[in-house]
């Protein structure tokens, strides 16, 4: 990890999200987050690493890395389990709860219950 990111440590920061790159079983970045993640996806589309976990929002994280955090959406699932990527920019979360929110981008533009 960067300095950077070791400064983020610390109160209300419980998770860590890492890449390795398996044909050389080389860790090829990762980052402390604030929430404890529990599902990770990449967007072709939108050319970033989308995470979940236990808070209202998803971090959509630069390149093919979690060397920075372009970007947060809020959800209106508490807690996100699921994740999928559909199309150009889609996004698709579930979670806690009998909520799922449909993203366009990095914008929720529907929610349905189940």
């Amino acid at each position: 990890l960067s300095s950077s990111s070791s400064r983020a440590s610390g109160p209300g920061r419980c998770g860590f999200a890492s890449l390795f790159h398996l044909p050389t079983r080389t860790f090829a970045g990762g980052r402390v987050t604030r929430e404890c993640v529990s599902a990770v996806v990449y967007s072709e589309g939108l050319g970033n690493f989308v995470t979940g976990g236990n808070e209202a929002r998803l971090s959509f994280w630069g390149g093919t890395s979690f060397s920075s955090r372009v970007g947060r959406s809020w959800t209106s699932v508490p807690a996100a389990y699921a994740l999928t990527a559909d199309g150009p920019s889609g996004l698709v979360v579930g979670g806690v709860g009998n909520v799922m929110d449909c993203l366009a981008g990095k914008s929720r533009v529907s929610s349905y219950t189940l």
